[in-house]
């Protein structure tokens, strides 16, 4: 097909019926079907064939015909992922465990403000990828969170605002390793060959990029200072009256239920029961994704820091979450905190409640891989403003680019294959300079990098069809588009500032250090959020 302007109604499509009707399902399905049918010039039979392909291919169910393609398996392992922390969730709540860990976490914290700092707090420790705390800290922190009246779209909002923000700046983390990898294919290397564009190591650049990935950190410390000085607006300070006057945690609307605990197996759990699996999880994860990723310590020949494939992560979240449910069910039942007949209900009511959660996955997988390479609806939008470059205004106009292209496509990973191999190879041109670059010939070369990345992590923050939101509410027992509006009240003031901290850059990176020109856009950026936060919560106490 010719590209043209219709190749972004899809994503417009979903965003404007799941706003109006509420319903996330059927705007996706409506989605999938308009870009099925742009693809296949409006052939139904084009259509139909091209979604069942694209579903399929994202079920990974043809690799299941032997152990090496199943091996290569990616959504098929998030997938298993979702079930296997459902039914870890539902051992927990069966043994009483966070009955117990309420009780302890009651003794330590005496207000909303501890316990939403708690949810930060875990959310932070389990960096090594965003889908980790997304999926399991909302169910965590709930009956924490809940005994203080913290709303449910607010809690999920906490753990995914911060999740992806964090692991882009650590070097031990699946986004760190997927960064790196992007880098390498686009032509990164210490080798010089032809199709080499920066000499460098890739590991090396993306240190150097850390400082200028300028969203996360304006990010991290908003979050952190709304939580300390109780800022809220919009629809969390809409949630937290009707909680604080109803009880009600939905924003009026009917409760998202979990089973509870039996009281008196609630009642002889200790803190043992909970930290028990929670720690196993972690340990185990990480340890299989070393293992998995060749390192030295398990027999293998890479280094820390080169094990850590982002392609592997899913696989080793499996593994590690397999093992971790084999563990905490012998460990439960030696110390009768479940018996072996309450097996099979465990496992129904995790797999159960999560279920929805993996068909909506499966469609916003579908319609992502549609938009990205049937009608490659971010090269059309990359193609329209590459002509557009101004050296003073790249680091802002490819933040704003990623920003686009990652909302409409809900993906931010898809977004940085597509922009930082277009980004790279136009680099050189603008600058005047031939291949391959040195890695310090041009400071503007980490800021394009930072500004990529940056701009991805907004769109994945602010897209309805962005696969973590999701997650995240069904985790904390939210609504989905109520996540979507919470987050996107805290995104948006965090997108004027990043935009006003990478404008600035690209005035100041031409002229002097770039660390000095890092450190000061960050500063404007940081100061800029925090103010535009107390205007809207003013703003808000004014009107209410």
């Amino acid at each position: 097909m010719t590209q043209s302007w219709l190749v972004i109604l899809p994503p417009l499509i979903v965003i404007i019926f799941a706003t109006i009707t509420r319903r996330v399902l059927p705007a996706l399905i409506a989605g999938i079907v308009s870009a099925a049918l742009i693809v296949g010039d409006f052939n139904i039979f084009s259509a139909s064939q091209l979604i069942a392909t694209r579903f399929l291919e994202k079920t990974e169910l043809t690799k299941l015909t032997s152990w090496e393609s199943f091996q290569t398996c990616y959504y098929l392992f998030i997938l298993a992922f979702l079930f296997i922390i459902g039914i870890l969730i539902a051992i927990i709540q069966r043994s009483g465990a966070t009955y117990a860990y309420g009780n302890f976490v009651m003794k330590h914290i005496s207000t909303a403000r501890g316990a939403e700092r708690s949810s930060l707090l875990l959310s932070t420790l389990l960096f090594i990828d965003d889908y980790f705390p997304c999926l399991t800290v909302g169910a965590v922190m709930q009956p924490v969170t809940d005994r203080f009246k913290v709303p449910r779209a607010k809690l999920a909002t906490m753990v995914s605002f911060i999740a992806a923000p964090l692991a882009i700046i650590a070097p031990l983390s699946s986004w760190a390793a997927f960064i790196m990898g992007q880098l390498r294919s686009s032509g990164v290397s210490t080798t010089i060959t032809t199709s080499t564009i920066v000499h460098a190591h890739p590991f090396e650049l993306y240190l150097r990029c850390i400082p200028f990935m300028m969203y996360a950190p304006i990010v991290i410390i908003s979050l952190w200072y709304v939580v300390s000085r109780r800022l809220s607006y919009g629809i969390i300070a809409q949630q937290e009256a009707i909680a604080q006057t109803t009880g009600n945690l939905w924003g009026g609307k009917s409760p998202i239920l979990r089973s509870s605990p039996e009281e008196s197996s609630a009642q002889a759990g200790t803190i043992i029961d909970f930290l028990f699996p929670i720690v196993l999880l972690f340990a185990s994860i990480l340890c299989s994704i070393f293992y998995l990723g060749g390192w030295t310590v398990f027999g293998g020949t890479h280094t820390l820091f080169e094990s850590i494939n982002g392609d592997l992560i899913p696989a080793a979240f499996c593994i590690g979450g397999l093992f971790t449910i084999l563990a905490t069910l012998i460990f439960f039942v030696t110390r009768s905190r479940i018996s072996c007949n309450m097996l099979s209900t465990i496992i129904t009511e995790g797999m159960s409640s999560q279920a929805s959660t993996a068909l909506t996955l499966l469609f916003i997988w579908t319609l992502s891989v549609i938009l990205h390479k049937d009608l490659q609806t971010g090269a059309y939008l990359a193609n329209i403003l590459s002509g557009y470059m101004s050296l003073r205004l790249l680091p802002l106009i490819f933040f704003l680019l990623a920003v686009t292209i990652a909302t409409l496509m809900g993906t931010a990973w898809g977004t940085m294959t597509m922009l930082i191999p277009l980004g790279l190879s136009m680099l050189p041109s603008l600058l005047g300079m031939n291949t391959p670059l040195d890695m310090t010939s041009s400071p503007l070369l980490f800021a394009l990098i930072g500004a990529i990345v940056s701009g991805s992590v907004v769109g994945n923050h602010i897209s309805p069809i962005a696969d973590v939101m999701l997650m995240t509410a069904t985790s904390s027992g939210a609504y989905h588009l109520d996540v979507v509006k919470s987050q996107m009240s805290l995104s948006l003031p965090t997108l004027f500032s990043a935009s006003c901290a990478f404008g600035l850059l690209g005035l100041l990176i031409q002229h002097y250090n770039s660390a000095i020109s890092a450190a000061l856009s960050l500063l404007v950026g940081i100061i800029i959020n925090i103010t535009v936060l107390h205007m809207l919560t003013w703003l808000g106490k004014r009107n209410s």
